[in-house]
């Protein structure tokens, strides 16, 4: 009975991992592991807001309209919730891959 639990772990996991480079295919694990969906981003609320900022101190959430609607939040939130997309400024690398793959909004 242990053996066909631990078969059928394995083969969920297997399953999961697949299922996952099926959805985001261009990104490698290398890639995932440099931007952990849990890490601290900052995000403007105003109305014409898109991006998220891994660095406090990026000149373009400098731009925010009105300093109390910076908000911080998970990478994962930005993206799943507020719809943002990584800043050109201060998130290059993601930024890059994200436009390679035809995701950029703006």
């Amino acid at each position: 009975m242990l053996v066909i639990a631990k078969d059928l772990n394995i083969m969920t996991c297997k399953l999961l991992t697949i299922v996952l480079f099926a959805v985001l295919p261009s990104f490698t694990p290398q890639q995932l592991a440099e931007w952990p969906m849990g890490e601290s981003v900052y995000i403007c609320t105003g109305p014409e807001a898109y991006a998220y900022h891994p660095k406090k101190t990026c000149s373009r959430i400098a731009d925010c309209w009105d300093e109390r609607h910076v908000k911080v939040s998970t990478r994962k939130e930005a993206i799943e919730k507020y719809h943002r997309q990584p800043c050109g400024t201060c998130s290059k690398k993601e930024h890059a891959i994200w436009k390679e793959n035809g995701w950029l909004k703006h």
